[in-house]
């Protein structure tokens, strides 16, 4: 028979304390060998990164909370967290050590959450216009990789998303073939062209009858603009050097784009803007000594 009565009481464990009551206590260096073994199983677990980040800052660490802050705002930025990503930013923007390189990525953030709003907008231009090489729709092209040349340009930053519609609208889209050619020197082809993906050269023909290229163009560039609002020829041959796809405007589609455009001075201010076709002009006009 068990004895009860007098019998000691079993003793509790004590109770393990977590991160959040070792930072509360200033326990901070077992609070951070928590945390970092913690990290070492699970390395992107946010939550902790920042928690990790902000033991840096009580602890006066200051460039190692910088580090984890702007590591963690990159992640919640590629998934389209900026304000998230922002607000950590921000908090960095205070720690005065590393002030001076904050701003430029908030900027650069600021950007990115701009041009993530306008992307359903162009999108939606995009989808349902006709190649004109191929029959294809816009809808059949890889979004992303052309939303990526987009990106890229001064346009995307000047104009609203209603503007954006209406000239992406108003482009066609052109499929070529490696060593297509788009203009000749000389030509008299009244169209901007947007280079979406591939590459296109630029060359002149010298008396000695070779055609060195000048220039190459990556995408994201735009070009044509002195064709289409000058009317002027093409001072250079333009061709692709690989499988390439342009947005086409020609003088129909910049009419579509304008009609109905809420800021249609700025939309033709933005894409007078480019400046394209004035430095291949120029070096021409050195290449041939004109």
């Amino acid at each position: 028979m068990k004895k009860w009565f007098g019998s000691r009481p079993a003793k509790s464990k004590p109770e393990e304390l977590d991160v959040d009551d070792l930072m509360t206590l200033e326990r901070y260096e077992e609070a951070e060998q928590e945390l970092q073994g913690f990290l070492s199983r699970r390395p992107y677990d946010l939550r902790s990164r920042q928690k990790l980040a902000e033991l840096y800052k009580k602890t006066g660490r200051l460039d190692e909370a910088a580090k984890e802050y702007m590591e963690i705002a990159d992640h919640y930025s590629k998934e389209g967290f900026y304000d998230k990503a922002l607000a950590l930013l921000a908090q960095v923007s205070k720690l005065t050590s590393v002030a001076d390189k904050v701003w430029p990525k908030i900027e650069r953030l600021r950007r990115a959450k701009k041009l993530d709003q306008h992307r359903p907008a162009i999108m939606e231009a995009l989808v349902g216009r006709r190649s004109s090489s191929h029959g294809s729709t816009a809808a059949s092209i890889q979004f992303d990789r052309l939303w990526t040349s987009l990106s890229r340009t001064r346009l995307v930053d000047q104009l609203e998303a209603d503007q954006l519609k209406h000239l992406f609208g108003a482009f066609q889209v052109v499929n070529l073939a490696p060593n297509e050619e788009i203009a000749r020197r000389g030509q008299q082809i009244e169209a901007m062209f947007f280079l979406a993906s591939g590459k296109v050269e630029i060359s002149v023909t010298l008396p000695s009858g070779s055609s060195p290229v000048l220039r190459a163009l990556e995408p994201g560039t735009l070009f044509g603009e002195q064709a289409l609002f000058e009317r002027k020829p093409w001072v250079a041959t333009y061709r692709t050097s690989e499988k390439s796809m342009l947005l086409k405007l020609d003088r129909h589609g910049l009419e579509a784009a304008l009609l109905g455009n809420p800021d249609p001075r700025g939309l033709l201010e933005a894409l007078r803007e480019q400046q394209m076709d004035t430095t291949v002009a120029e070096t021409v006009s050195r290449t041939l000594g004109e």
